[in-house]
Order: structure tokens, then sequence, then C-alpha cells
């Protein structure tokens, strides 16, 4: 679970040191958000999708890689605004996670304006130091109310599909082969 807000300097002053999580737009990366983290746990997954093949003058169906399919990872985030020095009330705090992970009606059609580059600290994401995902869906639970109904508290969930990268998913080493040796394993592949 993370907490927005201004609780880092508490932390910090006791000699606690937590890594922030960090969330940002991947082509607008000045548009960021960052959270104090500790999870109990973290699920994050990755499938691969596999075809079969049959070369010249061969009868038995081959296994091959076509690529890596998106996979899920799911946040759960506190948002506190509960104790006093605590920093941005709870709806500004939901605005800027909103603003920064969920697109807007009128960005409706435009190619990866919305992807966001994910780190935490040392956290390896399938040998990337982040991960690339889009928002697919914000659930936010209100837990805590002052004598007004002005949120204090709030549990979010955020629900995002992970884009394998370049280099886990073999397109950036087919790329930066040479004509010849994409030849080769052109040839390979087709077994002449």
């Amino acid at each position: 679970m993370s907490v927005l807000g201004a609780f880092s300097g508490a932390k910090e002053a006791l000699g606690i040191r937590l890594e922030k999580l960090t969330i940002q737009q991947k082509t607008r990366p000045q548009i960021s958000i960052r959270a104090m983290y500790n999870p109990t746990s973290l699920s994050f997954a990755v499938s691969a999708e596999y075809g079969k093949t049959l070369g010249i003058g061969e009868f038995t169906e081959k296994v091959v890689f076509k690529h890596l399919k998106s996979g899920e990872l799911e946040l759960e985030l506190i948002l506190d605004a509960s104790r006093p020095g605590m920093g941005e009330p709870v709806a500004e705090q939901l605005a800027q996670l909103k603003d920064v992970c969920m697109p807007s009606p009128g960005q409706k059609g435009r190619l990866g304006l919305w992807e966001l580059k994910i780190s935490w600290g040392r956290m390896d994401w399938l040998g990337e130091p982040s991960c690339t995902a889009v928002a697919e869906k914000m659930t936010v639970k209100y837990t805590l109310f002052d004598r007004g109904g002005r949120p204090l508290r709030a549990h979010v969930t955020l629900k995002l599909k992970v884009t394998p990268s370049a280099s886990t998913n073999g397109e950036s080493a087919i790329a930066s082969k040479s004509p010849k040796q994409a030849i080769n394993n052109l040839r390979d592949k087709l077994g002449i």
C-alpha cells in the first residue's frame, strides 16, 4: 500500500527511508506522481504466445515463440490527509493521480499518450528498472471523513495493463541485426 502526502518527512526524521513509487507519463515525463510505497505483496504478470511452424521438407511441427502478451499489474494506494500537516487534501491527491494515469475524453484516438512508466526503488520488472503500462481501471473507496463530509482517506486500486518492453519482446534484437544475419535467421526458420 502507498500513502500519498507529506508523510516522508516524519519517516526520514526517524531514520526510516522508504523508496517512493513513481508513476509518470512516458511521452511527457514531467507529468508524474511520487508516493510512499511499502506493499506486503506485489503481483506482476506477463505471458508468452507461441505458434507452430513446419519447415520445408519437415514432417513435424516446431513450437516458435511469437511475442510477449500484455500482462497485469495492480497497485493498492492509500491517499491520506487525516493528520495535520499530511499535505494535500484527498480530493486534490485523487485528481492528481487521475490526471497522470487516466486519459481524458479529448484524448480519444491518440496513440501512446497515456503510456505510463512505473518504477519503485530497486524493483526488477522482468529485467528492467521500470515497466510500461496503461491504466485500465481506477477504483476509489473512501474510508474516513471529517464532520463536514470531506474525505480524509481513500484506498485506490489502480489496475494496469503492462506492455512488454522491446528488449524482453525480442524486437530490439531483431532490429539490431545486419541484413545478412536477418537473411540467415529467415533461412533457419524456413529450413533452407
